[in-house]
């Protein structure tokens, strides 16, 4: 799933803050849960193309994390946005 993610945000066909918006926390953890397996298995198989577009993704979802560090979770972020009422 990440990594046809990642290829749909690179591709510009899926706009990367609503992805980093749904996904981002998930991806960048799963990412740190993975990462170490990804790396033996890309070295076993011979394979540096395996989860390319995950760990692009994830990577991104880091740079962004680091320059917003002070950033809050929506739920906090967003408290006193209201649904419009028409």
């Amino acid at each position: 799933m990440y990594e046809t993610i990642g290829v749909l945000v690179f591709s510009k066909i899926l706009p990367v803050q609503v992805v980093e918006n749904r996904t981002g926390g998930a991806t960048v953890m799963c990412w740190r849960k993975l990462r170490t397996w990804i790396e033996e298995t890309r070295l076993e198989t011979s394979n540096e193309q395996m989860f390319e577009w995950f760990q692009w993704l994830a990577e991104r979802f880091l740079e962004q994390q680091r320059r917003e560090a002070k950033s809050r979770p929506a739920y906090q972020a967003y408290r006193s946005w209201k649904i419009p009422r028409h």
